[in-house]
């Protein structure tokens, strides 16, 4: 369905990632008692965040290497 509907399937997808990173960046301000503690969450938040985005394309790269192409990852 997306290669039918591009112009409105992107859009909903940037309104959910920059929902979600909003969220990310909100939430440990709720539950910090003070500034330190509030970017020590928010650090923790994004970096693992972050690491965990960084996962897919590093496993994808590691399938490609190992057979040789991508039609067996993909």
């Amino acid at each position: 369905m997306p290669q039918t509907m591009p112009y409105l399937f992107v859009p909903l997808i940037a309104l959910g990632v920059g929902g979600s990173f909003t969220l990310g960046m909100v939430l440990p301000l709720d539950h910090a008692r003070d500034a330190n503690e509030a970017n020590s969450w928010i650090a923790f938040v994004l970096g693992i965040g972050y690491f965990a985005g960084a996962l897919g394309p590093f496993f994808l790269g590691v399938a490609r290497d190992s057979t040789g192409g991508f039609n067996i990852p993909v």
